[in-house]
């Protein structure tokens, strides 16, 4: 009898983990979500033969636009997906969906990451939402050209496809200032399409050059100031957006300090450094995205002068 017991319970275990709806998770940040019409998709690039794998958290009646981000909405900042109802910005709280009532601004293409989620319209512009109210416009871009995606980093940085020949994939700054522009090799590239997603070096999109409800997923390597694509082998399911965890790897600014050795020992980021070289430290934020900071220490002998200055 204590044998069927432990069976039952280990039944309805299981039966309940299947049931749980499936929250965004970053663990090597090689998830791919696609939205489709009959709901959200998972595509684990890290498996030796990536499947879909339809996702227990039903979308809203309305939705358009899929995005990964931490709750921006809520005390915790735990991960989870927004999506645009009626031009109002909504998000899963592990029950149900929760109108935010802010407005995501004209368009519905929507990416996320740094503590921000921005929206593209096809005129142009770009809003940017925080969740303290509406989200706001902040730059105007290329209305014609481009792919209605958006792909966005850990530091706020976004990404856009533009289609124009030659075809780029420009990076901005939160502000909407130009960072780099990648020149796209590869395979050819049509307008259109379900999504863009960028994490580390990797960068997806969903290719509509054709009418198939299952067009193939695009892959592209950046190297450089290029991104070269080929087809990545899976066709998947008709996506109208695609989304991803904020980009696996953030390279910081180098932080370059030349002191005089009298003024050691230099205190960076929590240890104490005595020498001259470079020292880095990775950091990693609740939504599992890796920041690497790098310290340049020159440590110059301290000379003293006839007027007893010191100087290096």
């Amino acid at each position: 009898m204590s044998r069927i017991k432990f069976l039952l319970t280990v039944i309805t275990f299981i039966s309940f983990l299947h049931g749980k709806a499936q929250l965004p998770v970053c663990q090597a940040n090689q998830i791919i979500y696609t939205m489709t019409q009959d709901g959200i998709h998972n595509i684990d690039l890290s498996q030796p033969v990536p499947a879909e794998v339809l996702n227990t958290i039903p979308l809203p009646v309305g939705a358009s636009g899929l995005a990964v981000s931490t709750n921006l909405n809520a005390a915790s900042p735990a991960l989870t997906f927004y999506t645009v109802v009626d031009g109002l910005y909504q998000y899963y709280d592990g029950n149900s969906w929760v109108n935010t009532n802010d407005s995501a601004g004209p368009g519905v293409n929507i990416g996320a990451g740094g503590g921000f989620i921005y929206n593209f319209d096809i005129t142009g512009s770009i809003t940017r939402y925080d969740g303290t109210g509406d989200a706001k416009v902040i730059t105007t871009l290329p209305a014609f050209g481009s792919v209605a995606d958006l792909s966005v980093d850990c530091s706020g940085n976004f990404y856009q496809f533009h289609n124009d020949i030659p075809q780029t994939i420009t990076k901005y700054s939160p502000s909407g200032a130009v960072l780099n522009v990648y020149t796209v090799t590869g395979a050819p590239i049509f307008f259109g399409g379900g999504g863009l997603v960028i994490f580390g070096n990797d960068v997806y999109y969903d290719d509509l050059s054709s009418s198939s409800t299952s067009p193939p997923l695009l892959h592209g390597t950046i190297n450089g100031n290029t991104i070269n694509f080929v087809p990545s082998g899976l066709n998947i399911t008709l996506a109208l957006d695609m989304a991803s965890c904020a980009g696996s790897l953030i390279n910081a600014e180098p932080v370059n300090i030349n002191i005089c050795s009298n003024q050691l020992p230099f205190s960076w980021n929590g240890q104490n450094y005595n020498v001259s070289g470079t020292y880095t430290a990775t950091f990693t934020s609740s939504s599992g995205c890796d920041s690497l900071a790098t310290l340049n220490l020159i440590v110059s002998t301290a000379v003293t002068s006839v007027v007893n200055t010191t100087v290096c």
